[in-house]
């Protein structure tokens, strides 16, 4: 008959401290890594918009003769009807070469969806994060891209 050695198991005490310690250290490092993915997804999308804005450029440069170098002229009252064909804004070269984005006059125009609302731009994003020497939102013009992803500037 087999008889059982029961001084090299781990007892219930010994179970539950490493259990303990190794929740703690997950407590620790989880809301760090959470943060670490959220900076990688922002920082994938502010490249992606740049380089649309970029694409925009070389494409307006090619068909319009004009990137942002060559921007002579203010956007219109209702930029998003300005035209590349008779205009050199940054309204006209935008819309002469972004496919799917709308035009707002003014940045609190924008309308940004989170889940299945839309909220306004104020309710969604701090005013000083996004505006730092400037008072005046409404100056802004901003686009929102078709995959949702939106940009702001002022001339």
């Amino acid at each position: 008959m087999k008889t059982w050695n029961y001084s090299k198991a781990f007892t219930l005490a010994e179970v539950l401290i490493t259990l303990g310690i190794i929740g703690v250290v997950a407590a620790i490092t989880i809301p760090t890594l959470i943060a670490n993915t959220n900076n990688q997804k922002y920082r994938s999308q502010f490249k992606k918009t740049v380089s649309t804005l970029s694409q925009a450029a070389k494409m307006s440069q090619a068909m319009y003769d004009f990137d942002f170098g060559g921007i002579g002229e203010k956007c219109s009252n209702d930029g998003g009807k300005d035209n590349p064909e008779n205009s050199t804004s940054i309204c006209a070269l935008l819309n002469g070469t972004l496919t799917g984005a709308t035009y707002f006059n003014s940045v609190t125009d924008l309308k940004v969806r989170k889940g299945d609302s839309i909220l306004s731009y104020n309710a969604t994003i701090p005013y000083s994060a996004l505006v730092w020497s400037f008072k005046d939102l409404s100056s802004f013009h901003a686009y929102t891209l078709a995959d949702g992803r939106w940009f702001y500037f002022c001339i």
